[in-house]
């Protein structure tokens, strides 16, 4: 059978295994395998998430699935028949085991939760926006500053959804912008306020959705999104073009006609252009690794847009400088540019670099922001001001007894 394979159960007389198969992300069903004979017998079915099974022995095939809407706990005979739901609530309910007597089972509730906060960059006025029992990251400030767009995942955080919300600068105000979507990352906006741009990363297992996708809606009426580029947005870096990356390669998107094009040099990622005369990026080669700035030869974004070739290369109109050494991108990711091109970067537990590449310096602030991780941080255009989430683990083990008398 095709998919792939995981969660793998033994029977009590180890002469069969049990294990879930996986398509596309979607379709999840529990295969019975006899190793003796090879027969392979499927005992579930449907589109539905299935997460960690345990074969009882008293036949029983225990499982954690959304099949009810939350991810809980279930359970079935081997032989076939009804599926009965062992555990209510949120969920979701993973990491399930069974005791020797069959009296008692213990399990895992583990889900990701976060929430947004901001503050002045000196660390006063620290105000916490959301009080949500959800996974809430990548926090992005309006040109304005009066509004503040993020994503939120599914309740159930095993349904592999988040949506894109906004909410007003003082948490009032939301809004979901978004319906469902598999994955919405990188919320920007763009330099007007009146869009929001966002990545939906493609799933990897079929041929025509490996390559993330850019869209861009109106948060006042969202209406169908539009697709304006391709790969992970970075940075808009005038009204109409924007910067993007597959974490190995930079591009350059017209958002007007979808056209995606590539970028300078490999195993750099462009952070941004400024005034078409700099060019600020992430190296990753081997003993260049770290923050660079290189001017380069003045020229609209159009017209490099416009130079033939497969990779637009920007000429250069000095020797490029390294500002920060070693600083791994996707370890201590970079938030947001201000408009005068400064960029926030995680660099130890509750603290922020503020990366001025016009200025050719970085710092670390002096303030210190509680729970501050990787999954996002942003500056205000104006640079007073920084948003974030505070994304933490929570867990608790759960122990049923006597549940199936």
């Amino acid at each position: 059978m095709s998919g792939y394979r995981y969660g793998f159960c033994w029977s009590p007389d180890g002469r069969s295994v049990g294990w879930i198969r996986t398509i596309v992300g979607i379709n999840q069903v529990i295969i019975l395998h006899n190793l003796e004979t090879g027969e392979e017998r499927p005992l579930t079915s449907g589109e539905e998430n299935i997460d960690d099974v345990y074969w009882t022995a008293e036949g029983r095939m225990i499982f954690s699935s959304n099949r009810g809407g939350n991810t809980n706990l279930w359970a079935m005979p081997i032989s076939g028949g009804e599926a009965v739901q062992v555990t209510k609530g949120a969920g979701p309910d993973i990491g399930l085991s069974v005791a020797a007597s069959g009296n008692e089972l213990v399990y895992l509730q583990q889900q990701r939760v976060g929430q947004i906060w901001t503050a002045r960059i000196d660390g006063s006025n620290l105000r916490q926006l959301t009080f949500d029992d959800r996974d809430i990251w990548e926090p992005s400030f309006s040109p304005d500053k009066k509004r503040i767009a993020f994503v939120m995942n599914d309740p159930d955080p095993l349904a592999r959804r988040s949506d894109l919300y906004v909410m007003d600068r003082d948490g009032n105000n939301r809004r979901k912008l978004t319906n469902g979507l598999p994955v919405a990352r990188f919320p920007i906006w763009t330099p007007d306020g009146r869009s929001i741009s966002y990545t939906q990363p493609g799933s990897g297992l079929r041929s025509d959705s490996v390559r993330a996708t850019i869209y861009i809606l109106d948060p006042e009426n969202p209406g169908a999104p539009k697709q304006v580029g391709n790969y992970f947005q970075i940075a808009w870096i005038d009204a109409g073009h924007m910067l993007s990356t597959d974490g190995v390669k930079s591009y350059l998107n017209a958002a007007a006609t979808g056209e995606c094009r590539r970028f300078f040099a490999d195993s750099t990622v462009v952070w941004n252009i400024l005034d078409e005369r700099m060019l600020v990026y992430f190296d990753r080669r081997t003993g260049r690794t770290g923050w660079w700035i290189a001017p380069i030869h003045r020229s609209s974004i159009s017209a490099l847009m416009a130079q033939p070739g497969d990779v637009i290369m920007p000429e250069l109109d000095g020797t490029p400088r390294r500002i920060i050494e070693g600083k791994d991108f996707f370890q201590n990711f970079a938030g947001r540019t201000t408009r005068n091109g400064d960029f926030p970067m995680r660099d130890a537990p509750d603290k922020v670099r503020i990366f001025s590449p016009r200025t050719g310096t970085s710092k670390v602030l002096a303030a210190t922001f509680p729970g501050l991780r990787n999954r996002g941080l942003s500056l205000s255009e104006d640079g007073t001001e920084i948003v974030f989430a505070t994304p933490r683990l929570s867990s608790r083990l759960v122990l049923l007894e006597n549940v199936f008398k």
